[in-house]
């Protein structure tokens, strides 16, 4: 069942007047006892490192530790004089630099005239495209063209890099707001190694409920940790966790199929059931604006489909529909969970999007172990 996948999750417990709801997302310490893990780890094309095949007459050494720092600070000196136009300009350069790597023995991709089309709508005007240029071997003759004579081990990595920008440049957009600082790291690790993972982490990022999730700074900061930390393993089982979540977040409720979950709809009907004959009666005090009772709703339609529970009736009791039931049950915020026998409390209620307590609770009242979460 759906249910046994839930295991790596933890739903921490509030009492503040909107609980929250922690999930525990992998650091390098809970992967640790994996062990040895062989990464699906694709090689980069040895046309971009410029290291092997006839790349090699366009990269004939390999470029030193920081040799890179130079096209680096050119291509930032222009992502700051184009500003909202950086991408396309970025594209151009990545295009002239491909096309040398692609084919080296080509003298017309060596020669870039800076009277172009493409160079004077992208590139013209920018103090800093003669630098970007010359940062990789490029030489600038009187007439105004750019010409690429000799070696330039440094273009594989240039191309390299702008990938990697022009990546970010795509997903920040799609990436929340609160982690728009992590693209860089993620794609650096992913993009030339694992570039459907990154594809799926940003699917994952950007489902509808990720805002709420990263509202609480414990699960922020999980995230951000398996992300900043370069981890192939850590970012997969991120992944994997957060596919859950959302299958779970977006599932119908209480409504879903195989649910046990009753909507009390009056106080009459209150009243009549706790007066019936049941081992433990469980009830979800919750409120239609409340986000984490909406994420924790298809955890307790789950909870109730479980057969050691076949003999405990689960309810939920809307606050805006039955204020007088939430003044006469004194909850003061959601969800509460409280528990009935003989129509009274039996024990203390669970406050927050607990579902692990709510069910460590019905297991003791119901002297029972083996608890599904």
């Amino acid at each position: 069942m759906r249910i046994l996948l839930l295991l790596a999750l933890h739903w921490a417990a509030t009492r503040s007047e909107t609980p929250y709801v922690v999930l525990p997302l992998p650091t390098a310490a809970d992967l640790a006892y994996r062990g040895p893990v062989l990464l699906r780890a694709k090689r980069m094309h040895a046309h971009l490192m410029g290291t092997s095949g006839e790349s090699s007459r366009v990269s004939d050494a390999s470029p030193g530790v920081g040799a890179l720092d130079g096209f680096c600070d050119a291509l930032g000196a222009l992502r700051e004089s184009c500003k909202d136009t950086y991408p396309a300009a970025a594209k151009l350069l990545w295009r002239y630099f491909k096309n040398i790597l692609d084919e080296p023995d080509n003298q017309r991709y060596r020669r870039v005239a800076c009277s172009s089309k493409a160079y004077q709508r992208r590139l013209a005007g920018h103090a800093s495209a003669p630098a970007c240029f010359a940062a990789v071997g490029f030489e600038e003759e009187a007439e105004g063209t750019f010409v690429l004579a000799a070696a330039a081990p440094l273009l594989g990595e240039a191309v390299a890099h702008l990938e990697v920008e022009l990546k970010e440049v795509e997903l920040r957009p799609a990436w929340p707001a609160s982690l728009q600082d992590c693209v860089s790291a993620a794609c650096r690790t992913l993009l030339t190694q694992r570039p459907e993972l990154l594809d799926a982490l940003t699917e994952e990022l950007g489902a509808s409920h990720m805002p709420t999730l990263l509202e609480h700074a414990d699960n922020l900061n999980r995230v951000r940790g398996s992300l900043e930390a370069g981890d192939i393993v850590a970012v997969e089982a991120l992944v994997e966790q957060l596919g859950e979540i959302r299958k779970n977040a977006t599932a119908s409720g209480a409504g879903a199929a195989g649910s046990r979950v009753r909507d009390i709809t009056s106080l009459e009907e209150w009243y009549d059931l706790l007066m019936t004959d049941y081992a433990l009666l469980v009830a979800d005090f919750k409120a239609a604006w409340c986000k984490p009772c909406k994420m924790i709703a298809p955890f307790f339609a789950e909870l109730s489909q479980q057969p050691q529970y076949a003999d405990v009736v689960f309810v939920t009791i809307d606050a805006d529909a039955l204020p007088v039931l939430v003044g006469e049950n004194f909850v003061e915020s959601f969800p509460t969970f409280k528990f009935f026998r003989d129509a009274e409390e039996a024990d203390l209620p669970v406050v927050g999007a607990d579902i692990r307590e709510v069910a460590a609770k019905i297991d003791s009242l119901l002297g029972r172990t083996g608890n599904p979460f």
